[in-house]
């Protein structure tokens, strides 16, 4: 099984919040306080899937809340978002990016700033 984390700042991607139900399939879900009024929460999935595309995918199938939030209808990943495989830069992981089956797989907003 893989292990998606879902990173939301101030409910970006609308991950569910601690208390809330969790979907079957939803390993943990906690929220960490930040300054003022911003909230970082992660969210872990474990899923099935041997490439970034399928497992996110999969969050997908167990998170209906997260449709085509995740993966665009044209396959390609939210261009919103950015993904990390053990560490590995972003600008390195495609969605057809090969995963292990103890593979971590986070998945965060894109932050800009100007």
């Amino acid at each position: 099984m893989v292990t998606v984390r879902l990173l939301s700042i101030v409910g970006l991607v609308g991950m569910p919040r601690q208390g809330d139900d969790k979907p079957p399939g939803l390993k943990s879900g906690r929220e960490q306080p930040d300054r003022g009024d911003a909230r970082i929460t992660q969210t872990e999935f474990l899923v099935d899937g041997c490439r970034v595309r399928e497992a996110l995918l999969n969050v997908e199938e167990i998170a209906p809340e997260l449709k085509r939030k995740l993966v665009r209808p044209d396959g390609s990943l939210n261009p919103a978002l950015f993904c990390v495989i053990e560490g590995q830069p972003a600008k390195q992981v495609y969605m057809d990016t090969p995963l292990g089956p103890d593979s971590v797989l986070l998945v965060a907003p894109v932050i800009t700033g100007g």
